[in-house]
C-alpha cells in the first residue's frame, strides 16, 4: 500500500490547520448563532477551475470568501489550508525549504493564539483539496471534521498514479462504504474498472463521509455531461446537462452563456450546472449567476483564447495535461472545424476566411501516469492519427513535447536538429525535448495569416507555455498566462 506516514512537520501542519478551522467555527458561531459554510471542491481534471467558478460566483454576491483560489494559482494541500486561513503564503521550495517549514508552522501558531478574525456574516470557506497519494484524503478529513456543507466532485480521471496501489483498497472501500451512493458502490466493485483507477475514485469519494449534500461525477474514466446530485440526504439525483455553441463557439447552457474570453470544450458545461446548482443551494439570485458566468476568470492556463501574431488565434490550456482533458481539447479541435466545414459548403464563411484557417498542434507529454503512461500515450496518437486523417486538409503541423511520446516507438529515432521523429503506424510526429525548440518555427514566413494554434501543456519541465508566449500579438497577455513571474522565469531559462 502506498505510504502514508508523516513527518513532524506534516502532524504539526495538519494539526495546525485542523485547529485554525475550529478557531474560526467558534467565533463565526459564537457571533451569528449558526454554522460557518464550508464547501469542498475535489475530484481529478477541472477542480481548480470549478473553485474559481465558485469564488466568484459568491463575490459576485457580496459574500465574504476565504479561499486559496487565485488565477496564478491555487492552494491546496495541507499547508494550503494554515496559508488560507492565516492570510499569508509561504514558497517552500529551493534550499531554504526546510527551515521555511519551521517559520511556516511558527508563524501559523502565532496567529492561532493572538491572530483576531473579522468574519461577517456572509462569509463562506472554498478550499480545492488536492491528493497525490492513497490514504492523504483522510488527513483532509481530520481537519475538517465534523463536517461541511457541500461536496463538489469535478472528476474521476487519471491522475497522481504513482501513489496509488495497483490493487484495489477493499479495506478503505469497507470503511466508507456507508457514505457512498449505490451507483458508486457497485463501479467501485467492478473489475472491469482500472484498479488504480478506482482507487483514485474511492480516494476522493472519500469526503462525501463529511456531508449529505455533494454534486459528483456518474463515470469513472471520462469526463462527460453527468451528474449526480444529493442535497441533504434526499435521494441522488441523475442530471444530463446538455451545452450548446453560440456565436464565435461560446459555451451556452440552461440559458447561461460563459465568457467568450474561452474556448471551453461541451464537457465543461458539467461546470455551468454545478454552479447553477450551489447558487440555488445559497439562494444567490438568477441575474447574479449570469454575471458570474459572462464574466468569469479561469486559473491561469485554461483554455484561454488570444489573439496571436500575424492575425492567428492562439487557443492556450499550458497549465496541465491528463488523458481525459487532452481529449476534451482536441474534442474542441473537431467542432471548430466541423463548424467552418459545414459554414463553406453553405458559402456562408464570414471575412476574412475565404476558407477555413490552418491548425497547428503543440501537445505536451502527460505526467504521473505511472504503468499506464504508454497506453494513455497510444491512446492519443491513435486519436491524432484519425484527426489527422479526417481533417488532413485543415492541419498545418503536430508537435509533441517531452520525451515520454519517444517511448511508443522502439525503432532508432531519426533527428534533424533538435527533433526526434516518433514512428506511429504509417506516421510520422516530431517530438521536441523544449518548448523554446518548438517557438523558434513560428516566425513571419511561417506562420499562416488567421491559423489557429491549439497548445495543450504539461507540468514543470515541459513549459509549453513559452510557446504560447511568443505567439501572442499583445504581450501584456502572457499576464493571463500559467507559471509567470520571476522565479518561473529564472526556472524556465534552459527551456527557452
Amino acid at each position: 500500500m502506498a505510504s502514508t506516514q508523516s513527518s513532524w512537520t506534516s502532524k504539526l501542519a495538519i494539526s495546525l490547520a485542523k485547529k485554525l478551522l475550529q478557531k474560526y467555527r467558534q467565533v463565526y458561531t459564537n457571533k451569528y448563532s449558526k454554522d460557518l459554510k464550508i464547501i469542498l471542491v475535489a475530484g481529478t481534471a477541472g477542480k481548480s477551475t470549478l473553485t474559481m467558478m465558485i469564488k466568484s460566483l459568491f463575490e459576485k454576491a457580496g459574500m465574504q470568501v476565504f479561499t486559496g483560489a487565485k488565477k496564478e494559482a491555487c492552494l491546496n494541500s495541507i499547508t494550503g489550508v494554515t496559508m488560507m486561513l492565516a492570510d499569508f503564503e509561504l514558497n517552500f521550495d529551493g534550499r531554504l525549504g526546510k527551515l521555511l517549514k519551521v517559520w511556516f508552522l511558527i508563524r501559523g501558531y502565532i496567529f492561532l493564539f493572538f491572530g483576531a478574525l473579522k468574519l461577517e456574516e456572509e462569509s463562506v470557506i472554498v478550499y480545492e483539496i488536492g491528493v497525490d497519494r492513497q490514504g492523504e484524503m483522510e488527513q483532509f478529513l481530520e481537519i475538517f471534521s465534523p463536517g461541511v456543507d457541500i461536496v463538489l466532485l469535478a472528476n474521476f480521471t487519471y491522475e497522481h498514479t504513482l501513489g496509488f496501489d495497483i490493487e484495489f483498497d477493499q479495506s478503505a472501500f469497507g470503511n466508507f462504504q456507508e457514505f457512498l451512493p449505490e451507483l458508486w458502490t457497485s463501479k467501485l466493485q467492478n473489475k472491469a474498472f482500472d484498479s488504480v483507477l478506482r482507487n483514485i475514485t474511492l480516494e476522493q469519494l472519500k469526503l462525501l463521509s463529511l456531508t449529505k449534500s455533494y454534486i459528483i461525477p456518474t463515470n469513472i474514466g471520462d469526463i462527460d455531461n453527468k451528474l449526480l446530485y444529493s442535497e441533504k440526504g434526499c435521494s441522488p439525483i441523475k442530471k444530463e446537462v446538455t451545452p450548446r455553441r453560440g456565436a464565435n463557439f461560446t459555451l451556452a447552457v440552461d440559458g447561461f452563456e460563459v465568457n467568450s474570453r474561452y474556448l471551453l470544450p461541451l464537457t465543461f458545461g458539467k461546470n455551468v450546472t454545478m454552479l447553477n446548482i450551489i447558487a440555488a443551494y445559497y439562494n444567490i439570485p438568477e441575474n447574479i449567476l449570469q454575471n458570474t458566468l459572462h464574466e468569469i476568470e479561469l486559473p491561469n492556463g485554461r483554455y484561454g483564447k488570444f489573439n496571436g501574431i500575424y492575425g492567428s488565434t492562439v487557443i492556450d490550456s499550458s497549465y496541465n495535461s491528463d488523458p481525459a482533458s487532452l481529449l476534451s481539447f482536441l474534442g474542441i479541435f473537431e467542432e471548430v472545424c466541423s463548424t467552418y466545414i459545414a459554414q463553406s459548403r453553405e458559402g456562408v464563411l464570414p471575412e476574412p476566411y475565404a476558407m477555413a484557417p490552418k491548425h497547428t498542434f503543440v501537445l505536451g507529454e502527460m505526467r504521473e501516469l505511472g504503468p499506464s503512461s504508454q497506453v494513455e500515450h497510444k491512446k492519443i496518437l491513435e486519436d491524432l492519427t484519425r484527426i489527422s486523417a479526417e481533417y488532413g486538409e485543415y492541419i498545418e503541423d503536430i508537435y509533441l513535447l517531452g520525451e515520454e511520446w519517444l517511448k511508443l516507438d522502439d525503432h532508432v529515432k531519426k533527428t534533424e536538429g533538435e527533433a526526434s521523429f516518433l514512428r506511429f503506424g504509417s506516421d510520422l510526429f516530431k517530438v521536441y525535448r523544449r518548448a523554446g525548440s518548438i517557438s523558434q518555427h513560428f516566425f513571419e514566413d511561417t506562420v499562416r495569416a488567421g491559423g489557429w494554434f491549439w497548445v495543450k501543456g504539461s507540468q514543470n519541465t515541459i513549459f509549453s507555455e513559452i510557446v504560447v508566449e511568443n505567439l501572442l500579438a499583445n504581450p501584456a497577455d502572457k499576464a493571463y498566462l500559467c507559471r509567470q513571474g520571476e522565479v518561473w522565469n529564472r526556472l524556465k531559462l534552459p527551456y527557452r
